[in-house]
């Protein structure tokens, strides 16, 4: 959705139409008493004098920002195509409206703007506004019936119209106007080495609530910002109305080049991505003018007036949506002199390169083709770089198409020299990509054979790229090209390379056989113990048996004793004194005997 934007140039609905800083705070007051989650945040004036939330302490990536509950956010259901869940929206907008006091939303409602522009243009520039009313005339006819109690229907739906385009997100599967996060500014950089943005828009689905969290650490200060989309230049200034910077910092923009292949090269070529519509980052001179150069077809005296690049560069540039609106726009851009310096300004570097490559009629060299040819080349060797193939075969083939317009020069030193630098890049002893591609293309472009590009345009590239899927059956054809003598010394170096491999491979075979034979006796060994271990479990379970047993007699042999003293005979008396007759006499410290019916004798 199109979403207010504050900026030097162009400060719309979001930046102006704020409160005073009392209103804001007790409305930030009645949201947190809702559950939503705004500490340590302020929304003061930036530095180009608009509104802008900063951060009132440091926020560490991953923290926390912002989170407003969905109950606080007035929300309706996705409709077939953006432009009929934007009406529907509005339509809720004024209902609630309608209900004042009584509506959930009327603190909310208090501080939006009354009387907002329907689109931010019409704010900077009102010779736009006789266009905007043709364009959406339709519009308020229809929801002027449906919105009978506005004394002003018309305005009224506009009104919210205007709120929806400036303010509403995408959350979940509804279209929503979420308070205080529309106070937040787009990410607009000063410098291309400014940082980027701070905060990301982030949806907590379970517990039904939308905010940001820090993207990056924050410092306190700073002003807290996030990405409302990837917009270009153009895009700012159609749906924000945001004035582009003179140099653009703004790496969002891009340009789209087509290249159309017939069906009998995509059946040669099954394996290559032939998805040619692919888009050119705008820190590489952004290529748009190419595709207008390939769409007229240029034969290098052809030349485009100022109203016709614009048409055909914004034409392969803005959405359906934003040339309908500047086509509707077209007869007040003559006296809107701030817009129309703003879409020069939009046109000027995207028309630099075409110029460049432009031949004027009677004009025989041009001193700025090589340069913008040069600029092609830089960028096919970044695309090298990353070892692209698919965007490489598609360059390439516009290479092909671009030297339509050097056939033109009769001095052949700057056909040879553009020749040289792509052979250069290609063929350069420093890079060690002599393989398939670089050689693919080595063969294309011969600098002797400056007359391979005649002819059409398309049927050039289709021979380029027929070329190239053909050259392996060429390179013997092409014993005497200058390269082929680098071309057999990779040869040979790969060949050694592979020798040092296979070497390693037959030292890494023999390494695993003898760890094999080591596995193998391990096994042999541990079977032999398992066999040694099987033989003496039963040797010593009998030896543990047999101690047992041996333990048990013994404690069983008091018990025995015990039982044989009743069997027992006394000795008689005179046993006991035949035996005393029988003892000598001895000293008189001898001690007596005392005769027990036992079979001892206890000496007192």
């Amino acid at each position: 959705m199109p979403r207010a934007v504050s900026s030097s140039a162009l400060l719309v609905a979001v930046a102006t139409a704020l409160p005073d800083v009392k209103e804001l705070r007790s409305y930030e007051q009645l949201l947190r008493s809702h559950g939503a989650v705004l500490d340590d945040l302020a929304a003061e004036l930036d530095a180009a004098g608009g509104r802008g939330v900063f951060a009132q302490r440091d926020f560490q990536e991953g923290e926390l920002v912002l989170r407003i509950p969905g109950e606080l956010c007035l929300q309706t259901p996705w409709l077939a195509g953006d432009g009929h869940t934007a009406s529907a929206l509005a339509q809720k907008l004024l209902e609630e409206r309608q209900r004042g006091t009584s509506s959930p939303f009327h603190r909310y409602l208090q501080l939006l703007p009354e009387l907002p522009p329907l689109h931010p243009l019409a704010a900077e520039w009102p010779p736009l506004r006789g266009a905007l009313r043709r364009l959406y005339s339709e519009a308020q006819q229809r929801f002027a019936t449906e919105v009978p109690e506005q004394s002003d229907a018309s305005e009224a739906f506009r009104w919210a119209l205007g709120m929806v385009w400036t303010r509403a997100f995408a959350f979940g599967g509804s279209l929503a106007m979420v308070p205080y996060l529309d106070l937040f500014n787009h990410w607009i950089p000063q410098h291309r080495e400014d940082p980027l943005w701070n905060c990301r828009l982030q949806e907590w689905r379970e517990i039904d609530a939308i905010g940001l969290v820090a993207d990056r650490d924050i410092a306190k200060g700073e002003e807290l910002n996030h990405l409302y989309s990837e917009a270009s230049d153009a895009q700012l200034l159609v749906q924000h109305g945001i004035a582009p910077r003179k140099p653009s910092a703004n790496p969002f923009n891009e340009a789209m080049l087509e290249v159309d292949l017939p069906d009998d090269l995509r059946t040669e070529a099954p394996l290559v991505d032939f998805d040619c519509e692919f888009r050119l980052p705008g820190e590489v001179k952004r290529l748009q003018q190419l595709a207008a150069l390939v769409q007229a077809k240029m034969d290098g005296s052809a030349t485009m007036s100022s109203s016709e690049q614009r048409e055909q560069l914004l034409r392969h540039w803005l959405h359906e949506e934003e040339m309908k609106l500047l086509h509707f726009a077209e007869a007040e851009l003559d006296t809107a002199a701030d817009l129309a310096k703003a879409l020069k300004d939009i046109v000027t570097e995207e028309a630099a390169l075409l110029r460049r490559l432009q031949l004027p009629r009677g004009t025989r060299r041009h001193p700025n083709v090589a340069v913008a040819l040069a600029d092609l080349v830089d960028f096919i060797g970044n695309i090298w770089k990353h070892r692209n193939y698919e965007r490489m075969l598609v360059m390439v083939m516009v290479m092909g198409l671009l030297l339509q317009v050097v056939k033109g020069f009769e001095d052949g030193d700057q056909t040879s020299a553009l020749a040289s630098t792509l052979r250069k890049l290609f063929i350069s002893p420093e890079l060690p990509e002599l393989q398939c591609f670089p050689r693919q293309v080595a063969e294309v472009l011969k600098p002797d054979q400056p007359e391979t590009y005649t002819g059409d345009l398309n049927a050039s590239a289709v021979v380029m790229a027929k070329k190239m899927l053909q050259l392996e059956g060429q390179l013997g054809a092409a014993v005497q090209s200058s390269w082929v003598p680098k071309l057999q010394l990779a040869l040979a170096r790969q060949r050694e390379q592979e020798a040092e491999l296979e070497k390693e491979v037959h030292l890494a075979r023999l390494h695993l056989r003898r760890l094999a034979q080591d596995v193998a006796e391990a096994k042999l060994r541990r079977q032999e113990l398992e066999e040694e271990q099987a033989e003496f479990v039963p040797f010593a379970t009998k030896e543990l048996e047999d101690a047992m047993q041996q333990m048990t007699n013994n404690r069983r042999a008091p018990e025995s004793l015990r039982r044989l003293v009743p069997h027992a005979t006394p000795r008689s008396a005179a046993s006991t004194k035949t035996t005393r007759k029988r003892v000598p006499k001895a000293g008189a410290g001898r001690p007596k005997q005392l005769a027990t019916p036992t079979f001892g004798r206890i000496f007192v």
